[in-house]
Parts: C-alpha cells; structure tokens; sequence
C-alpha cells in the first residue's frame, strides 16, 4: 500500500506521526505502534526517492516532481509492470498478511506446525506465505511424500493443525486486538487532511486551502484518485462526504487536463523550436519552417490592417466629422507624418481637439450638463483611433518590406517570397512555404511522440491550434524583439 504514496504524502504523514509522538500523550502501545509507522514510511519515502533519482532523466518522469513521485506511479510511467502477485504463494501471503485476521494466522500457524512436525526447514528469509503455500500444495513436497508412505498418517496431520490452529488463536487474540487498535490510531492520525479522510472531505468547501490540497493530491497521485472515486461511489457514506468527493473529482479531472495540456505544449515547444533539419530539405529547420510561416501569416494581417475601410458615418457631429473626414483623406504618406511620435490619445487631440471637460449641473451635481458634447466626442475619436491603427500597419510594412523581410511580386501581389521562401494568399495553392510548415508540424510531433499517421495536414494544424499559435507568438515575439532593437 506505501508504494501507492507519493513522497509528499509520506512527508506529512512524517510530520504529523512525530508531532503525536512529541506531544507524549500517547498509550505505550500507540507509541510504539507510531514509531514503527514513522519508520516504515521514512524507509519506503528513500526508497521512493532512490527510484525517482535513478529515472527522472527520463522524458516519461519529465512533468512529476519529486513531491508527486510514487513507486507505483514511476513504474507505470515507465510502462512496467505493475502487478504486485507473480505467484500462487505470494498470493497467498499477500492474502493472509493484509486480512490480519485469527483464521488467516492461524492457516499459517498450523502449516509451520506440520512442518515442524516433519522437521521441514522453512528459510526466515524466503517469503513466508509463498513457503508455506508450496509446502502444504507441492504434490512431490515432504509432507505429501510422508502422507503417500502411509495414507493413516493425514488423519495425525490433520489433528496437528487443528491444535496448532487453536493455540495459536488462543495466544494471538489479544495481541491482534491491541495492535490493530494502536495500527488503527496510527493510521487515522496519518490520513487526516487526506482523501483517506471521511470528516475532512465532508468539511472541505470549494475554493478553501483543504479544498484545493484535496483536489491537487487527486491531480497527481493515482491512487488518491481512485481512493476518491470508491467513496463518491459508495451510497452508504455520508451525503456531504459523496458530494464533496465528487467536486474534487471534477476539478481534479480540470486539473488533470490542464497539466496533460501543459505537458504536451512545452514538449511540442521544444520541438518546434529545434534546429533539426527537415526531411526533405536539409537547409531549413523545424523552427524555421514554422517561424517562415508565423511571420507570413503576421505580414498578410498587416497587410489586412492597413487595407481597412475607415467608415466615418458613425460620427454625428457635423464639424468633428468634416476634421476626421479630412484626416482620413490624406494620402498614406501624409498621414504617415502626422502619426509620427504619437501614440493613439495624442493623435486622437491632434486631429479632433481635447476632449470636452464634464460641466456638473448647479442643483444637481450627479448630471452633466454637456454629455452629449462629451459623448459626440467620443464617437469621432474612436473613428480615429481606427485611422491612426490603419495608418501605424501601413507604417509597419512598409518599413519591414524595405528592409528586405519580405518582397512582393510586383507581376502578382499575391506571391510572397520571406526569408527566400515562397509563399502565396491563394488558399487553394499549398505554396513551397506552406509545405514546410506542414511537414515541420508533423515532424515536431512526430519526434514529441504524437501519433499522426492518420492525420491530414489541415488536420494536425487544427487539432493543435492553440498551442501551435502560443508557439508562433513566442517566434514572433523574439523577432519583434530583434526587429525593434530590444535585443540585440
């Protein structure tokens, strides 16, 4: 069961186990029951922690801390196997040792006793479930050879494992029941604040920190998970408990899909932003292709912005609208100088004046008295902050098409060749530009282990389109940077 905890689990549980132990009000039992838990979870979290040291290179362990770890959850990242029987024996033992109970000791007892009977070592070190399992079932074993010399000598057997069955329940009762009431306590001072809780869960409100813990250990810790899902399961335990359970499923599920999200962005980040050459052209790179394709998909929408119609029929003062009337007339190069070293709110009083200032009324000072002045201004301004929008794309790209970012064919506007790569605005032609930004996004996930084989290319750039459009911004944004003198 400890293989199912993770690192921080066992951390708390550390924490709260020693601060009963400090305390000192404990029975002498308790006490010592305590102890050996503490010492079971601090073997088992180095243990844990070993395990995770030796695998968290691998790509698979790349998004679990060390807090999240587990020995389960490792080994099912890593696709082995999990199964914690490989026998009949096992099996066995496993079975006996959980239940804890007389009848299951008492199995074991009397087998120990029949074998001692026939002086049948049983190695301390071997497993013992799995010992005794082999010894009462292998039909070429010492006791089955000693029965098959004189069958009479079973009924002897049978009467030796009565009695050592009772004598051993007789001796064990009591001590069973101690121990499993110190265990107990143990445990339930371990679990409190978990989802192993009953109390805690029926009290914990969403959006409180108890809430939220609650929520992230079924995030990340399988076995928690599932934990919650039998108690949102079981009709028999208490109705506030079932539907707080069920709440911090459902964010746990958000929580879960976001961090899977997470993952698969940062891992296809990485990829499309390698420098790996393409398959069918050596000379261009995964990122480039992407980053050619991002930075023609920016030019044509600046492109698009500076073609925008500018409708001034919104403006219904006549004088504010004949002055952005006239501003929208002016060729671009014009309006290009009258931009210059403005921003919006600048231009916006450069063009229609200052914005009128609020005239409270005398007998009540809540009205303005010249709103409507105040409000016709601010139709004429948003009609210029669209020109000075308009104007400030137009600027953009000019400049970057003289600086030889990109070129137009003056034959054909709809060709485009950026940083030497073709490029069309015809959407029925997959130009040479766009056929590298295909095969770069199939690459990319490819490499990030995505199955795409059944995939169109339209199909894999929608499929991702959110976080391939986060990856673009991040190539623009780097660019923008270098462009403008931010970085060298």
């Amino acid at each position: 069961a400890l293989d199912h905890r993770t690192v921080g689990d066992m951390d708390r549980a550390i924490a709260v186990l020693n601060s009963k132990i400090e305390k000192g009000n404990l029975s002498e039992k308790t006490r010592k029951m305590t102890e050996k838990q503490v010492q079971r979870l601090q073997t088992q979290k180095e243990k844990t922690l070993k395990l995770y040291r030796k695998y968290k290179k691998d790509s698979r362990l790349q998004s679990m801390s060390s807090s999240a770890a587990s020995v389960y959850e490792i080994w099912r990242r890593l696709g082995r196997d999990t199964k914690e029987i490989t026998s009949d024996g096992q099996a066995f033992g496993k079975w006996a040792l959980q239940n804890g109970g007389e009848n299951a000791i008492a199995m074991l007892g009397s087998g120990i006793a029949i074998a001692g009977l026939l002086r049948t070592n049983i190695s301390e070190t071997a497993t013992i479930g799995s010992t005794i399992w082999n010894f009462l079932t292998d039909p070429q074993g010492p006791l089955w050879k000693f029965i098959m010399a004189d069958p009479g000598r079973a009924i002897a057997l049978g009467g030796a494992g009565v009695l050592a069955a009772i004598m051993v329940k007789k001796g064990i009762r009591k001590k069973l029941e101690q121990q499993a009431a110190a265990r107990q306590e143990a445990e339930d001072e371990m679990n409190k604040g978990t989802v192993r809780d009953h109390e805690a869960l029926a009290k914990a409100l969403p959006g409180s920190a108890a809430f939220k813990n609650l929520v992230a250990s079924a995030a990340t810790n399988e076995s928690d998970y599932a934990i919650l899902f039998q108690i949102a399961s079981d009709p028999n335990n208490n109705p506030d408990t079932i539907a707080n359970a069920n709440k911090i499923l459902s964010a746990a599920r958000a929580q879960i899909k976001a961090s899977e999200t997470q993952s698969l962005q940062a891992a296809l980040s990485a990829h499309m932003n390698s420098g790996n050459a393409l398959p069918s052209d050596s000379d261009k790179t995964i990122k480039s292709a992407i980053e050619n394709q991002a930075l023609f998909e920016e030019i044509i929408e600046l492109k698009g912005a500076a073609n925008a119609t500018i409708a001034t029929t919104s403006i219904s003062d006549t004088t504010l609208k004949g002055k952005v009337d006239a501003e929208n007339a002016k060729s671009a190069a014009d309006r290009a100088n009258s931009i210059k070293g403005k921003d919006a709110a600048a231009y916006v009083v450069a063009v229609i004046g200052d914005r009128p200032v609020p005239v409270p009324d005398s007998a009540d000072p809540s009205v303005i008295t010249n709103q409507d002045a105040i409000d016709k201004y601010d139709e004429a301004a948003k009609v210029v902050k669209q020109i000075y929008n308009k104007t400030t794309a137009q600027v953009e790209y000019d400049e970057r098409e003289a600086a030889g970012e990109f070129t137009v064919d003056k034959t054909d506007p709809t060709k485009y060749t950026v940083n030497g790569v073709d490029f069309s605005t015809k959407t029925t032609v997959n130009s040479q530009g766009k056929q590298d930004y295909y095969e770069a996004l199939r690459e990319a996930c490819e490499n990030t282990g995505i199955d795409v084989s059944t995939l169109t290319d339209d199909q894999i750039a929608s499929k991702y389109a959110t976080i391939i459009d986060q990856i673009k911004k991040g190539m623009l944004a780097e660019r923008t940077a270098e462009r403008t003198g931010m970085v060298k």
